[in-house]
């Protein structure tokens, strides 16, 4: 399993041919276990993939032919394979963020709460004495802030599904963990511990100053402990749906008549306690709500909080955008698109250069006379060894450094054999040197596939183990003369194709039986 693993991750892609149910699930499960950073999802359409979806982190079924087994087991549904690309780029896109949202503004509305009543134990001699109405406090996550961002968290949409068609890079906010990570947690709890600052600050700077005509104590008298705690409450309440309200993409009439109605139902909430004097505070709402001076306390804490949040959110845009925003900018102020898809355009130009660059570093006019036999004699050795099938699989990472070296690996059986994998041929060596770590991993894997005879077979003579070396310079002279030894038609030993084949399989594993040893010696 630790080879298979070492070899699957560095391919882009593995594919298993005529695997049992239980080999579909144990596949998945080496990637889900050994690769712990990753989320895993499975898509089939028949019974026999239900193990392997329900062993998957996501879980997709496809509703056809084969019946709904599979759909019953998934975690979500859809009627044709080709769903799946607004399914993962469209709503699972949107699914992160708003999940992301939803969790980050979960630890900033509460940590802005209890950090504002920490504060004012700076004046009561930390005696733990609670400012809040109990009642209020208790109902603050359900009935003043749950409403605004359990709409935000089901139905927020940052950029439109066709922008997300346009330009699937957009996808990679989520996989790059943009919206959730260290770094935006502790600027939502920085948000949180300024806010909570500049609320108490305020209600107790304004508090000093005595309340107005029509204060619960009079005018010019200091407030009691519950008028400022049911001040703050109040602030906190406004400045978090404000807060949220700028972090939402989608302006629904629903999502703001859901702000305006958790902030305005503070008030009938307010009297309904304290007409039952809960905590002994009967009259101080009434009282509070005719101060002019609460009013003014209560704006300029709104005002200052949002213009905060609004200025940083604005100049993050202008000097340091993403691609999501400049996106909403093409799609909601200047509606042209052009600029965006000739950047996504030469975008993927410089990607598809890149890699016939790396494709012309190995084979182009630098590559010597033993580098381009070596490559022909692999095209031959993949048309002899495929018999009925094909292999398209080809050493393709080129380019960087020149001390590592790039090793491909393709190993597959033919449609009577148990089990098989396909890798296709992209894995780079990773370390310094010649590369011979990567290359001994990969040619053990291909050598327990051939001596178990569980995903290797010579027999039907239409399975087949391709391995492409390149980048030369770095192998040894003996290397590159003993592989063009390996002919498709006969060769330079001659002999019928079964022998040649025996033969052919006989000196590859001398041949990388010995280099493994050598680089095992090497210091």
């Amino acid at each position: 399993k630790e080879n298979l693993l070492a070899v699957a991750r560095a391919c882009d892609a593995v594919i298993c041919c005529r695997a049992r149910p239980d080999q579909k699930a144990q596949m998945v499960g080496i990637i889900k276990n050994g690769v712990p950073d990753v989320i895993t999802l499975a898509i089939g359409d028949g019974a026999n993939d239900v193990d392997m979806i329900q062993e998957a982190h996501v879980g997709v079924g496809i509703v056809g032919a084969e019946g709904v087994q599979a759909a019953n087991a998934a975690d979500f549904a859809i009627g044709r394979f080709r769903f799946l690309r607004r399914l993962l780029f469209v709503h699972g896109r949107w699914n992160k963020r708003r999940v992301a949202k939803l969790v980050s503004y979960m630890f900033y509305k509460n940590i802005a709460l209890v950090l504002a009543q920490f504060w004012m134990g700076t004046l009561n001699g930390w005696s733990g004495q609670k400012v809040y109405i109990e009642l209020a406090q208790q109902a603050f996550n359900l009935a003043y802030t749950g409403l605004p961002v359990l709409l935000v968290a089901v139905g927020d949409q940052d950029v439109q599904a066709a922008s997300v068609d346009k330009l699937p890079l957009l996808y990679a906010d989520g996989v790059r963990q943009r919206w959730l990570n260290t770094r935006v947690f502790w600027q939502w709890v920085a948000s949180a511990l300024g806010e909570s600052l500049l609320i108490w600050a305020v209600v107790v700077a304004a508090g000093e100053l005595g309340g107005g005509p029509n204060a619960p104590g009079g005018a010019g008298v200091t407030p009691a402990t519950f008028e400022l705690g049911t001040t703050m409450f109040i602030a906190v309440v406004v400045v978090t749906n404000v807060r949220l309200a700028l972090e939402v993409r989608l302006q629904h009439w629903m999502f703001q008549a859901a702000v305006v109605a958790s902030v305005l139902g503070l008030v009938p909430s307010l009297y309904v306690f304290d007409s039952f004097n809960a905590d002994g505070t009967r009259g101080l709402v009434s009282g509070l709500l005719g101060d002019p001076v609460f009013w003014l306390t209560l704006l300029l804490i709104t005002a200052a909080a949002g213009v905060r949040a609004f200025a940083w959110s604005s100049a993050r845009r202008t000097f340091a955008p993403g691609l999501r925003h400049i996106v909403r900018e093409a799609e909601h102020v200047t509606r042209d698109w052009a600029p965006v898809e000739a950047w996504w355009a030469a975008q993927k130009a410089a990607a598809a250069d890149g890699k016939a660059g790396a494709t012309d570093s190995r084979r182009g006019s630098g590559t010597s006379g033993d580098e381009r036999k070596v490559d022909a004699m692999s095209q031959a050795e993949r048309t002899r060894r495929s018999g009925s099938g094909r292999s398209d699989g080809s050493g393709r990472d080129g380019g960087g450094g020149g001390a590592s070296s790039a090793v491909g690996v393709t190993i597959g059986v033919g449609a009577s054999a148990p089990a098989s994998v396909v890798g296709a041929a992209n894995a780079s060596a990773r370390s310094g040197g010649s590369g011979w770590g990567s290359l001994r991993v990969a040619w053990s894997l291909a050598k327990t596939f051939r001596y178990t005879g569980a995903a290797f077979s010579t027999e039907d003579n239409s399975a087949h183990a391709e391995l492409v070396v390149s980048r030369m310079e770095s192998t040894p002279a003996e290397l590159r003369h003993s592989l063009t030894r390996v002919d498709s038609r006969g060769g330079e030993d001659g002999g019928d194709a079964d022998a040649q084949a025996l033969r052919a399989d006989e000196l590859e594993r001398e041949l990388f039986d010995d280099a493994a040893a050598s680089a095992a010696a090497a210091p």
